[in-house]
């Protein structure tokens, strides 16, 4: 039986971002722009997908913590 990845997606109030999913057994975070991209990043600590959703401000967050300290990759197709 082929095993299921279980990703959370979770909608944030931010001029920046729309949304983000995490896979926490895969340690992926997708970051989903308003502007329509969508960038995966990978070996993110479930702790930092907290934080950014938790933060006052999701944009400070993810250009302190994640952009540029994570590999990434940018999704081509996905929707918002």
């Amino acid at each position: 039986m082929a095993q299921q990845h279980l990703t959370a997606r979770t909608q944030l109030k931010s001029s920046m971002i729309a949304h983000v999913d995490y896979n926490a057994e895969d340690k992926t975070l997708t970051v989903g722009f308003h502007d329509g991209g969508h960038y995966t990043y990978q070996d993110v600590p479930q702790l930092v997908h907290d934080e950014l959703v938790a933060a006052p401000s999701a944009g400070r967050y993810f250009h302190s913590n994640i952009r540029g300290v994570y590999g990434t990759t940018r999704q081509h197709g996905t929707e918002t």
